[in-house]
């Protein structure tokens, strides 16, 4: 989206890192104190639930000392066996309680929670291959455009040390002709830098003609003046420039360093999303403390932009970069912040860096 709008306050790149929780399973054990198969409720042994004595039905008749004996007897046996059952139960319980069944049934379970996945650290979004010419008679379907343009050998050579490139010479600026129309404008000087003469050649391309083609190749969210990403990256694929892809990486370093990856490996420029998507910069080189050819160990010092708001100055923003500027990678947190449309959502680009990237033949983008 490049229609321009009013600053918002800048929002701190953050990382989420979701935890991976999982929820054991408990088995159901009874209450402390509870007894189980205990004889509660039930019945005494014999005839003494019933009648509470033996003397009626004894065909002896004892003195009265001798039944009250033989019934505190036959008393503290019972007691003695209640305790025992008592005991017995409360004993199961607890060992229950303290070493469950390795096997826990279905209606004991705990169901767990599946953890969240962890979001990707980039988002690569789809662009729309270049477009095949239409036939001009019946015949086969045509072979698809390949999908990377050959990667020339790099210059100079990978080594070892402090890495510096720049592509922008005199005369590749451009200026955008309207408000809206910072995406031709970066177009156009993205095909200067590439040194796209075969392009300028066959198919010369004004502002205008280019804002028509990024907005078709644009998605159907857009809404007002200017293109997206989308359409931005699909018209270079069109033009012939080679394919560029559209990521958004979680953090500003990231993106600047998967910018200055992609500049280095194919020789050509990357486009950079800038005022939370507003705006467009062309990113024409960087130095580095290491050459990304070389190792992946590098860390992004500086950065060369190309700003086709240039010579203007915006109320909000304040002037534009002049060509190729040089700013340190500190200083781009000014400018270049985390994608946020004010009147449509993009679930895959809202709180990311959002850059335009040229793809090497041997690279293979993907989402990690």
């Amino acid at each position: 989206m490049v229609n321009l709008v009013s600053r918002s306050a800048a929002r701190p790149a953050t990382r989420v890192t979701v935890g991976a929780g999982r929820s054991a399973l408990t088995p159901t054990v009874p209450a402390p104190g509870l007894v189980v198969g205990g004889p509660v409720g039930g019945r005494l042994p014999g005839d003494l639930a019933r009648h509470g004595t033996m003397a009626h039905h004894s065909p002896l008749h004892r003195p009265p000392s001798a039944i009250a004996a033989v019934a505190a007897l036959v008393a503290a046996l019972l007691v003695a066996l209640l305790v025992a059952l008592v005991l017995g139960a409360c004993s199961a319980a607890t060992g229950a309680r303290q070493s469950p069944s390795p096997v826990a049934s279905a209606a004991d379970a705990v169901v767990a929670t599946p953890s969240p996945s962890p979001s990707p650290a980039r988002v690569v979004v789809r662009v729309p291959a270049a477009r095949s010419p239409r036939p001009t008679h019946p015949g086969p379907t045509p072979t698809p455009a390949p999908t990377a343009a050959p990667t020339p050998a790099l210059e100079p050579a990978p080594g070892p040390g402090p890495f510096a490139i720049d592509l922008y010479r005199d005369g590749d600026f451009v200026s955008q002709a309207r408000a809206d129309w910072c995406v031709p404008a970066s177009i156009l000087t993205m095909v200067n830098l590439a040194d796209g003469e075969a392009v300028r050649a066959g198919r010369p391309a004004t502002q205008a003609t280019l804002d028509r083609l990024a907005r078709s190749l644009s998605t159907d969210r857009l809404v007002g003046a200017g293109s997206e990403p989308e359409g931005w990256a699909g018209a270079l694929n069109e033009l012939g420039l080679g394919q560029y892809a559209v990521i958004a990486e979680a953090t500003r370093e990231e993106a600047i360093a998967a910018a200055a990856r992609a500049l280095r490996l194919t020789g050509r420029p990357v486009g950079l999303l800038m005022w939370r998507g507003a705006h467009a910069w062309v990113m024409s080189g960087f130095e580095a403390t290491a050459d990304p050819a070389w190792t992946d160990e590098f860390r992004v010092t500086h950065v060369r932009v190309v700003d086709s708001w240039h010579p203007r100055r915006s109320s909000i923003w304040g002037p534009a970069q002049v060509p190729d500027a040089r700013i340190a990678v500190s200083s781009l947190a000014e400018d270049y912040l985390p994608w946020r449309r004010p009147t449509v959502r993009y679930p895959e680009k809202d709180g990311r860096f959002v850059l335009v990237v040229p793809v090497a033949a041997s690279e293979e983008l993907a989402s990690h």
